[in-house]
């Protein structure tokens, strides 16, 4: 009875990374509260998200952001006060 709509890669991202959200303009929890530090990008998954680790506690992140990951080496590093941060979503 429904149709089937495609999904954008976007929307794919964030339906499968069902997960907690940080606001990145606070910059709240436990790692983004210290106001300094990088996460190293694990993946690229597109020019506007990206996966990474946090350096001090070693959680996983998913970082989106208005072409956060162009450019971005595959082992590269993104600073926590980055201006490109949109939303950070924490993989539990």
């Amino acid at each position: 009875m429904g149709m089937s709509q495609e999904l954008s890669p976007r929307e794919m991202v964030l339906g499968f990374f069902c997960c907690l959200q940080v606001d990145a303009t606070e910059r709240g929890g436990e790692f983004l509260s210290r106001g300094s530090g990088q996460y190293q990008v694990q993946r690229v998954i597109g020019s506007n998200v990206v996966m990474v680790q946090g350096d001090r506690n070693g959680k996983e992140y998913v970082i989106i952001g208005k072409g956060i990951g162009f450019a971005v080496k595959g082992t590269g590093i993104i600073e926590v006060d980055d201006p490109r941060i949109e939303k950070i979503n924490k993989l539990i």
